[in-house]
């Protein structure tokens, strides 16, 4: 097979998604494009231009629950392109056509993304069953949303895994650096937290994420000695009330908020100094970024509140899950982790062991499943010709 041009439609390119894109770009028969919104969306912001791969404007706008984006209409009629891999989500009323023109144009459709919703499920699984017949292939973020549609009915060949991961080069990078010669113990003076064990939430401040739990249950661990704290790394929306509430419960002096940060390097004193990630609600990517240093993370157990990204935690494996909702749970849980030595060197020996490996959730595996797909699709899509 020749080189096969691919068009990715996304709302953004987020600082994460940027080491899949270059990978992929880099990949000997791969002419990629990535079609998507080049301004910030809310307290979404993405980059607006690589030296690697070509991103063309295409704005991303909300209409009540729904999304528009011009891109999605015009990738799937424009000549340059033999493969369209488009965002897989009910939310696009234009979706529907745009998927029926491009396999009319002779060109290949990939539908990316959870393959369920997390809002609306039930109205959901109807748009998103119906583009599946149109698709030539379905790229899913793992393999039990796989399980899952295939139970429900959808062609098993049509649906593949590209595992969702994160590029863990710069986390080895920043950890081998902060952990030569005392710099992690310089960092801790020069920070002031001392020997205080840290609860680390590592992700946008969204309400869908729940992150005023690690406030409550940080508050109700409070008299342990050493006494604990939580450090904040990310913005949104709900940092101002996040701050309201840390000083209604008396917690200024075990509270940090740093805001957004995408450098490894600042990010990795902070994550080598904690014992664990607390995330209360919607997990995504945050879990294999926690992973790559070593740290168990800790979340709620409904999986209907949850992306599919957490299927890769094992509980007691590589992290802990609690019951939803419930603080006094959370802090349960967290409490294991600050006070059971083995039980954190355990965990935090399965959560590397996760993200490592030819088995491991690697950006490896999650390109090579990737163009797997893209060349799928441009097959069948010569085929119907």
């Amino acid at each position: 097979m020749g080189d096969v041009a691919v068009a990715v439609v996304q709302p953004l390119v987020p600082h994460y998604r940027v080491p899949f894109f270059e990978a992929l770009a880099r990949r000997e028969g791969i002419r990629l494009t990535v079609v998507a919104d080049t301004h910030p969306l809310g307290s979404l912001t993405g980059i607006a231009s690589s030296s690697v791969f070509p991103i063309e404007h295409a704005p991303h706008r909300s209409l009540g629950p729904f999304f528009l984006q011009r891109g999605t209409s015009s990738s799937a009629r424009d000549p340059r392109f033999d493969v369209v891999v488009f965002n897989w989500s009910s939310r696009y009323p234009g979706l529907p056509r745009a998927v029926r023109r491009a396999a009319r144009s002779g060109k290949g459709v990939v539908l990316w993304g959870h393959g369920f919703g997390i809002t609306r499920p039930g109205l959901g699984h109807l748009v998103r069953d119906r583009l599946v017949r149109w698709a030539d292939v379905c790229l899913l973020y793992g393999p039990t949303a796989r399980e899952s549609l295939i139970r429900r009915g959808l062609p098993a060949d049509k649906l593949l895994v590209a595992p969702n991961a994160v590029d863990q080069e710069p986390i080895r990078e920043a950890t081998a650096h902060w952990t030569a010669s005392d710099r992690l113990v310089r960092f801790r003076e020069s920070v002031g937290v001392a020997r205080r064990p840290v609860m680390l939430y590592l992700s946008r401040l969204e309400s869908d994420k729940r992150p005023e739990l690690v406030l409550e249950a940080l508050a109700l661990l409070r008299g342990r000695d050493p006494e604990p704290m939580a450090v904040f790394i990310g913005g949104g929306g709900q940092q101002h009330i996040l701050r309201k509430r840390a000083a209604s419960l008396g917690l200024e002096a075990s509270v940090r908020f740093l805001g957004p940060e995408y450098d490894e390097m600042r990010i990795a004193p902070w994550a080598l100094n904690s014992r664990c990630v607390v995330h209360p609600g919607k997990l995504g990517l945050t879990i294999f970024h926690a992973f790559g240093y070593g740290l168990p993370v800790v979340t709620g157990r409904d999986p209907r509140r949850q992306a599919p990204e957490v299927e890769a935690l094992c509980d007691d494996g590589n992290g802990l899950l609690y019951e939803d909702g419930s603080v006094d749970d959370l802090a349960a849980q967290v409490g294991r982790l600050l006070a059971d030595d083995d039980l954190h060197r355990r965990l935090s020996k399965g959560a590397r062991d996760t993200v490592r490996g030819s088995g491991g959730r690697t950006l490896e595996a999650m390109v090579e499943g990737f163009v797997a797909g893209v060349r799928l699709a441009a097959e069948r899509a010569r085929a119907r010709r």
